[in-house]
């Protein structure tokens, strides 16, 4: 079996915390506690609809720092397929074919 075909648990306890939370956030917002202790009680308040625009914002930031994390990875991985690129694309292509016979005797 290849690295392919196996389950990552790579992630597994972000996974578990993401749960979790969200888990926590419907049993606060299921059982009215946003519209009991976190308010103020105004009439023209909207506290669920404030909490939630907060909590969009801050949830942004992990959401970036994710996406800068997975996007160096991918620069770092095309300038090693770059550099492997250019360095077949230099080699005499006796020494190419040479290679790619050995490759095959070696699979067979």
């Amino acid at each position: 079996m290849g690295s392919r075909d196996r389950i990552s648990f790579e992630h597994l306890g972000w996974v578990i915390a993401f749960v979790f939370l969200g888990g926590w956030f419907v049993y606060l917002t299921v059982t009215g506690i946003f519209d009991q202790s976190l308010c103020t009680g105004a009439a023209d308040e909207q506290c669920l609809r404030d909490w939630i625009s907060a909590l969009g914002s801050w949830a942004a930031v992990p959401a970036a720092i994710v996406t800068i994390v997975i996007l160096t990875r991918q620069i770092r991985q095309d300038g090693e397929n770059q550099r492997h690129s250019i360095r077949v694309a230099f080699q005499p292509s006796r020494s190419t074919a040479v290679r790619a016979i050995a490759i095959a005797n070696r699979s067979i």
